[in-house]
């Protein structure tokens, strides 16, 4: 199933120590704290509640739609120690940090002309100027289909900054850089090396940018795939996601897709 030549993606740093300190790694080998809380906190309650799933009760943490967002892709670190200090004004931004890059600063200041358009004041406490981080890194890859979506990383518990989602085409630039709302109205906050910053999502440029679909109405033979697709949803307590998958894709190659 799914089986095609795998591209190769090449990420290097211009920095040779942050590859060995601070590399990006893989989504799935982020540790969230809260995974495994949630997990110990599901199995007490399962002791106490044994039909639980005849509730309909599940544990959030194997949700397959949070399970792979938290896993896909690669998350881009802090490569060195910045911080940020703010005055209550709901603009200045005033940065400290050490010259890492030969080319420009680890960190940069978008001006509110720059930012305006896509910062959404009504709904979050965020500064009119934004911070940009001009991070070592590149990438490439052998696959001239492949783009990447940057953007935050997902349910990880970070109130200070969020990345601006974006769109990393390798054949335009191929600079990994983040541009990060910042959300500390007044005081100073020191953003450690290693501090998770951004998630890198590999998608298909020909998908993104070329799609071919349709939208109409399900007819008989959909409502049958859907009872079906339902059936091999519930039929198993705790499916794993593998198995969830192989079945799903035998019955949509049943219907013809």
């Amino acid at each position: 199933m799914f089986r095609r030549k795998q591209p190769k993606i090449k990420f290097y740093s211009l920095i040779p120590a942050v590859n060995t300190l601070y590399p990006i790694i893989p989504s799935s080998k982020l540790k969230r704290k809260w995974v495994e809380e949630e997990k110990v906190e599901f199995e007490k309650f399962k002791s106490k509640c044994p039909f639980h799933m005849k509730d309909g009760v599940r544990s959030i943490g194997k949700c397959p739609a949070i399970s792979t967002a938290m896993s896909t892709g690669f998350v881009l670190t802090a490569p060195a120690d910045f911080k940020i200090n703010t005055i209550g004004d709901g603009s200045t931004i005033n940065v400290t940090q050490k010259p890492c890059l030969k080319h420009a600063p680890l960190v940069d200041v978008h001006n509110e002309h720059q930012t305006e358009w896509i910062v959404d004041h009504d709904k979050m406490n965020v500064l009119s100027q934004t911070i940009k981080i001009n991070s070592p890194w590149r990438v490439i890859c052998s696959d001239p289909d492949i783009v990447f979506l940057i953007t935050k990383v997902q349910f990880w518990k970070e109130s200070r900054f969020t990345q601006i989602d974006g769109i990393l085409d390798p054949l335009i630039a191929n600079e990994i850089n983040c541009q990060l709302m910042w959300h500390v109205m007044e005081g100073t906050e020191t953003v450690e090396a290693g501090t998770p910053l951004a998630q890198i999502i590999p998608v298909s440029r020909s998908l993104l940018f070329h799609p071919d679909y349709v939208v109409e109405q399900a007819t008989e033979e959909l409502y049958r795939l859907e009872d079906e697709m339902i059936y091999a949803g519930l039929h198993k307590f705790e499916p794993d996601i593998k198995t969830k998958i192989k079945n799903m894709a035998q019955l949509l190659k049943k219907y013809g897709y």
